[in-house]
């Protein structure tokens, strides 16, 4: 496996706080530590160079060598800076450097690349995308899909995120039919009747291009089912009710079988106490991490799942 994981999305990151939040922890939903945001890659060809051009030649290594001299350069200087400056300001220069650490573990994985230790069966095509970045938002969000079905499929990682938008996302849905502002506008709906329309439009697209993603790794034949079998796809949201800002209850989609160590069990209600680390408590000990807690907030496991 060549890469630990591999990170995906489609808008970039943005700055700023709603409220007393900063909106930079709606820009990922990766974290290389505790205090370490990973950003996501919202390039196609970037992300695809990545994961299949030749990095790890003279020439490359070269290059890299060079850059991490630099990021090592901006880093010291960067914490000399932090120890200096004011409480906000600490923060800024914090998610500065949440950035340029992600820079420097790219450079790393170029340095020293991990070797593949499987083939798959059977090869897929690999075409290069055109460079830059789709203007057609499904276009985009399928593109980033497809590279992430491929990852797996080549076993180029076994871990892998997609934020299918930013969590203050202000994408405008106009090229859906009867829907005319921006989704995060939108999910303030205060009941109104044309706004939760568009809400719900714009959520049974988001549902459409999931199923897309699904439909393709079902279809990719692996010696003892599909790539979906073999694989486990989470799909959520951290919250229920934009209108409310509700964030219980929350509507969670478990796909695959993850190589048989997952029964889907249809609709799987639990209690309502039940934090969603229960999940993902779940799910780490189902492949094997030895986790008896996940981020403090889990108080045990989802039975109905295994």
């Amino acid at each position: 496996t060549a890469f630990p994981s591999l990170i995906f999305g489609t808008e970039p990151p943005r700055q700023g706080a709603a409220g007393r939040d900063p909106i930079s922890f709606a820009n990922t939903v990766s974290w290389n530590t505790e205090t370490t945001r990973i950003s996501p890659e919202i390039n196609p060809r970037v992300a695809f160079d990545r994961m299949f051009r030749n990095q790890s030649g003279a020439e490359a290594k070269r290059k890299a060598s060079q850059r991490k001299s630099v990021v090592d350069l901006v880093l010291d200087d960067a914490k000399r800076l932090q120890r200096k400056a004011s409480h906000l300001d600490q923060q800024k220069i914090g998610e500065y450097l949440d950035s340029v650490r992600s820079v420097e573990v790219r450079i790393d994985n170029t340095l020293n690349p991990p070797e593949r230790s499987w083939t798959p069966l059977t090869q897929p095509e690999l075409i290069r995308p055109q460079p830059g970045i789709p203007q057609d938002r499904s276009a985009h969000l399928r593109m980033m899909m497809d590279l992430m079905v491929l990852s797996f499929w080549t076993d180029t990682t076994r871990v892998a995120t997609l934020m299918t938008a930013h969590g203050f996302s202000r994408q405008n849905f106009s090229f859906l039919d009867g829907v005319t502002s921006d989704h995060h506008g939108m999910s303030h709906h205060k009941f109104q009747e044309q706004a939760v329309d568009e809400y719900t439009r714009v959520s049974r697209w988001y549902i459409e291009q999931l199923a897309y993603m699904l439909e393709k790794m079902s279809s990719i034949h692996e010696g003892n089912g599909s790539l979906l079998d073999n694989s486990t796809i989470l799909y959520g949201s951290s919250m229920k009710d934009g209108n409310g800002h509700k964030k219980e209850n929350l509507p969670i989609i478990l796909a695959g079988h993850g190589g048989g160590k997952l029964t889907p069990k249809g609709h799987v209600v639990c209690d309502k106490s039940t934090p969603l680390a229960n999940l993902h408590l779940t799910l780490l000990q189902q492949f094997g991490v030895e986790a008896d807690h996940f981020n403090n907030a889990s108080t045990g496991t989802i039975a109905q799942l295994v």
